[in-house]
């Protein structure tokens, strides 16, 4: 009787135990695996080995589209009288390679030694990354792409992985050159610059003469999300008037930018680029007057909080 109780005694702490553990258990996260664009394009080819009809429908419409084909385009028979036209029937025949042509065959095609038929239409050949890739390119074009969800979300996976790929190399490359802005410097034209994100860099872009000095973000352009990259000290220490935009009045060197919206820099959009050299061309410094009325105004709206 002594040890039956310990025995349910026993049981019942190893329940507890396994309760415990079991409540403590923590789920661990997956890390979620980003496939490359030459993957997806792999599992497109795949999927087209695996779903033949489909694989016909999309090349034959590329080849409607663009030609994708050349001369290797298979028929089906029933379009012989539309390809023979009024032709006699010796003149048929002579085109037609009598050797290897079937009419209770399904299909046609044609060859250098003249029309042949075939029961299968074969484009295997046609099956790989160029294939693949020129669907992409024509997708726009390529219903048969877009009446099949499973074939469409392929395609959509795709595009996200080459729009990825392109940020990677967009990154890397700024990294190492430096993102595309406009340099604005006192009395002078505007000019197309590099600047690099680390924070030496840019505090060395707004000084006078190399040094390290404090840099600020404005943003002084409507509907649009590039900024001005300044001085934040430009008027208490007296550096050259630049320009006013937008009613600010800017001194020293500054930079229109854009951000990744994570600190990044990236390149000012080409249109921008052209629109602000345009912009911005005359280089003539603001006048004393301008000076003086933006300091008033400044100063009137300073006093205003009070």
């Amino acid at each position: 009787m002594e040890n039956t109780n310990k025995t349910s005694t026993t049981l019942t702490n190893v329940e507890d135990v396994l309760e415990i553990k079991s409540s403590k258990m923590v789920e661990i996260p997956t890390k979620q695996i980003t496939k490359g664009p030459e993957e997806i394009i792999e599992e497109i080819i795949d999927w087209f080995r695996d779903n033949d009809d489909d694989f016909i429908s999309a090349i034959e419409e590329l080849d409607g589209w663009n030609g994708y084909l050349n001369d290797d385009r298979i028929y089906d028979m029933w379009e012989l009288d539309d390809m023979i036209g009024d032709l006699k029937f010796s003149e048929a025949l002579e085109k037609i390679d009598t050797s290897d042509f079937n009419l209770c065959d399904d299909y046609f095609y044609y060859s250098i030694y003249g029309i042949r038929s075939t029961d299968y239409k074969d484009y295997s050949d046609y099956l790989d990354e160029y294939f693949v890739e020129a669907l992409e390119e024509n997708r726009p074009h390529i219903w048969a792409i877009e009446d099949n969800p499973t074939l469409s979300e392929y395609f959509d996976e795709l595009t996200e992985a080459r729009q990825r790929d392109k940020e990677q190399a967009q990154k890397e490359y700024t990294e190492r050159h430096g993102a595309k802005s406009i340099k604005l410097m006192p009395g002078q034209p505007p000019e197309i610059c590099y600047l690099l994100s680390t924070l030496k860099d840019l505090q060395n872009a707004v000084s006078d003469h190399g040094e390290p000095s404090l840099i600020e973000y404005s943003f002084p352009f409507p509907d649009s999300d590039n900024m001005i990259l300044g001085n934040e000290e430009a008027k208490l220490i007296h550096m050259e008037p630049n320009r006013i935009i937008n009613g600010e009045l800017y001194c020293g060197p500054i930079y229109i930018v854009r951000d990744d919206n994570y600190g990044n820099l990236i390149d000012v959009p080409e249109a921008d680029i052209n629109k602000y050299l345009e912009m911005f061309k005359d280089p003539t410094p603001p006048t004393d007057e301008e000076i003086e009325a933006h300091f008033n105004k400044a100063q009137a709206d300073f006093f205003k909080w009070f």
